[in-house]
């Protein structure tokens, strides 16, 4: 792609971004999307939620101009108006699933067309995906608690799928870096305004945007002649591309359900909210620092699919270290939702 049109759609995410987070302050409806603090949040004060739907913004209009992932980007865009309106009514849980299920399911038949004429493991594939989904819609805004924290790992998640996207024995054949890039720079100015300025929040629209398409888009870019080994591997790198949030988000989940707690109870237990009450620590160290760990997750798991095999161990050990914390907190955290059942 031509340097020029990169710094385009760098610069249109941008742009969108700044016009969507300069309406949120507009007085006439600037108290719909006011966040007030309460004893569960980690800010302490009134702030305007639901930036994150920029994103949605950006990824729609690049796909509509280059006419690409039409589909996949609509579903996106629809999740982060439910979450919108979750911003500004607090939509019950159930309706949330339900709706979260819908455009999942919509989009896996996107991905994995043919169902009815496939083998046995590709069913057990799709399931396996629409699980994996829904998991990271929910997950990416359980990890919404803090500044900067969701938006910066979606950032090494979005770099990484550049990283394989232009490597030269790629898997990954249908990439468009337009709708990336948008994203990114849509990323860039959001980050600006809730780190540096702290003037906005992402909200419930772009957490859950953000975990629809780091579990769906790098599907929907495997060719068409892609095998089930394509899409293992695709899954694979998935998972490990999002393990800081996956892992600390399903061990809260594990333990909530292991003690009858509802998963969706609200709390503040997460890793990224303990270490952020830590003394001398704060939003944006904790955010840097966790996303420094998923980077060298990312980055190594990269590396021993391109360079060598024997990076994979460095994935490995950070992710066995990165593990034995997020345990030691989830047995931390059992403790504290049973002495609150008490």
């Amino acid at each position: 792609m031509n340097t020029l049109l990169e710094y385009f759609w760098l610069l249109l995410g941008c742009l969108l971004t700044w016009i969507w987070v300069d309406a949120l302050a507009n007085k006439r409806w600037a108290h719909l999307f006011t966040d007030i603090p309460n004893s569960r949040s980690s800010h302490t004060k009134t702030t305007p939620r639901g930036a994150g739907f920029a994103f949605a913004i950006s990824v729609l209009s690049a796909s509509l101009l280059t006419k690409t992932y039409i589909f996949i980007s609509i579903c996106a865009f629809l999740l982060a108006v439910v979450g919108l309106f979750d911003d500004i009514y607090s939509i019950k849980a159930k309706w949330r699933f339900a709706t979260q299920f819908g455009i999942a399911a919509a989009a896996t038949a996107q991905i994995f067309p043919g169902l009815e004429q496939a083998l046995p493991a590709h069913i057990s594939l799709c399931i396996l995906t629409l699980l994996v989904m829904l998991s990271s819609i929910n997950f990416y805004n359980f990890a919404d608690g803090i500044n900067g924290h969701a938006a910066i790992q979606f950032m090494i998640t979005l770099i990484s799928w550049l990283l394989i996207s232009n490597s030269r024995d790629t898997w990954v054949l249908n990439f468009n870096n337009s709708i990336f890039l948008t994203l990114l720079g849509s990323l860039i100015y959001f980050l600006y305004a809730n780190l540096k300025l702290k003037s906005v929040f992402m909200g419930d629209s772009g957490s859950t945007f953000l975990g629809f398409l780091s579990a769906t888009f790098p599907f929907a870019m495997l060719s068409e002649g892609a095998d089930l080994h394509c899409y293992l591997l695709c899954l694979l790198s998935v998972l490990i591309f999002s393990y800081v949030i996956f892992l600390d988000c399903a061990s809260i989940v594990v333990i909530k359900i292991s003690i009858g707690v509802s998963p969706s109870h609200p709390h503040r237990n997460h890793l990224y909210q303990r270490l952020s009450r830590q003394p001398g620590w704060n939003h944006t160290l904790v955010s840097i620092i966790l996303g420094l760990v998923q980077a060298l997750l990312s980055f190594s798991y990269i590396a021993s699919i391109f360079i060598a095999m024997e990076f994979f161990y460095v994935t490995i050990i950070i992710g066995l270290f990165y593990s034995a914390v997020v345990i030691r907190n989830s047995l931390q955290t059992r403790k504290v939702f049973q002495l609150e059942a008490i």
